[in-house]
């Protein structure tokens, strides 16, 4: 390849990327700009979330007072994270979409061959739980375990309330 021919093809790729990053911010001010709303108790609960799904209005009719306590919040975390599981379908919407454009910019292998393209190698994020601090489904797998495992200690003698670590030449 000539430098004539691979001049142009560097200032299309830079023309590309440029092209791409226009396209990343305008979906990142689409992004912060989402909002989604749902509703619960017949219709007498309405919350709306922020792009991060953070509650940021509750609203009650007026005849939400014959609403027990417990049923109340239950409700209104049913209203807030179907308001959530929205903002996050309006997310990945535009993510396909800027995916879609991003596409067509020529990959750095294509330029060197056999080097890795970094889109490549991002890892995927794990899905967020929507439930309750105390629920199952917060709990590791057993593949995981080994991460959040609180270290014991065996050689540790109470004395007077307190503890101390035994010394190894007393075992």
């Amino acid at each position: 390849m000539s430098n004539e021919s691979a001049r142009a093809r560097l200032a299309d790729l830079m023309e590309s990327v440029q092209a791409g990053m226009a396209s990343i911010a305008r979906v990142q001010q689409e992004q912060a700009r989402l909002t989604a709303t749902a509703t619960g108790a017949g219709r007498r609960i309405t919350a709306t979330v922020n792009a991060h799904g953070v509650l940021v209005e509750l609203k009650f009719t007026g005849d939400i007072e014959d609403l027990p306590y417990a049923d109340l919040a239950r409700e209104v975390v049913a209203a807030t994270q179907a308001a959530a599981i929205e903002v996050q379908r309006k997310t990945k919407g535009l993510l396909e979409d800027l995916k879609q454009d991003n596409a067509r910019i020529p990959r750095l292998s294509e330029f060197v061959p056999g080097i890795p393209d970094v889109h490549d190698m991002l890892p995927t994020p794990p899905e967020v739980s929507m439930a309750a601090p105390d629920a199952l489904d917060r709990k590791t797998d057993d593949k995981d375990a080994h991460l959040y495992r609180v270290m014991e200690f065996t050689d540790v003698e109470t004395t007077n309330g307190s503890s101390r670590i035994a010394d190894p030449g007393d075992w």
